[in-house]
């Protein structure tokens, strides 16, 4: 939601002819997108981590 009012901003300060657009499908998308980028940025981690044997894990930390 901070996206659209910095668009709004943006929009108060460009000329008629070049007034960002943004719509709720596009939000939607970057926000989805975002969601899934850092579910398997956290979660693939995890994953890797917990095949390791404990000893082995806290000796590269």
């Amino acid at each position: 939601m901070t996206s659209f009012g910095l668009v709004q901003l943006i929009g108060g300060f460009s000329p008629t002819d070049n007034t960002p657009i943004i719509t709720a499908p596009a939000m939607l998308l970057a926000f989805s997108f975002s969601v899934v980028v850092g579910i398997l940025a956290g979660i693939l981690p995890a994953v890797k981590a917990a095949r390791l044997n404990p000893i082995q894990a806290l000796r590269y930390e």
